[in-house]
């Protein structure tokens, strides 16, 4: 997998970078996991699994219900 690092606050006081690692993770690298690790069955997480806004987040969603099931979904909603 990949590790993308967040610099600190103190590093990063406009937080610019930290907003251009954090999208290019959710666009760049989940899109490339998807595409390749689907036959894998690969998942990439940030911390805890946020699906984006956007018309694949339906796809995702129901890719995350067929892993985990929907039992798990259901108590992880709930939390």
């Amino acid at each position: 997998g990949i590790i993308m690092y967040l610099p600190s606050e103190d590093l990063d006081p406009t937080g610019y970078r930290r907003d251009f690692i954090t999208e290019s993770f959710k666009d760049q690298y989940c899109k490339l996991v998807r595409k390749v690790g689907s036959k894998y069955g690969l998942m990439c997480h940030w911390a805890k699994l946020e699906i984006p806004n956007g018309e694949d987040e339906e796809v995702i969603a129901q890719s995350v219900r067929d892993r985990f099931g929907p039992r798990v979904c259901e108590v992880y909603n709930k939390a």
